[in-house]
């Protein structure tokens, strides 16, 4: 959902106070549950990963998805 909504959003101020409000939600939902945070967490790390790299590809996707299954495998 993050990759979704930050590949709609250009980079400049928006997205940088949606950056702001991803940081806000997850600290806000910590005590709450640990699901919502976590949502939080990676909406933050889309918006991040759209930022740093000027767009997200098939690539960092895919990147992305590999990460998820080596940690799950990890764990």
């Amino acid at each position: 959902m993050g990759f979704v909504v930050a590949s709609f959003v250009s980079p400049g101020i928006l997205e940088i106070t949606l950056l702001f409000i991803c940081v806000f939600m997850a600290f806000y939902f910590f005590p709450i549950t640990y699901s919502f945070m976590s949502f939080w967490i990676t909406m933050m790390l889309a918006f991040m990963y759209d930022m740093l790299l000027g767009g997200i590809s098939e690539s960092l996707l895919l990147a992305r998805v590999l990460d998820t299954v080596v940690g799950v495998e990890l764990a």
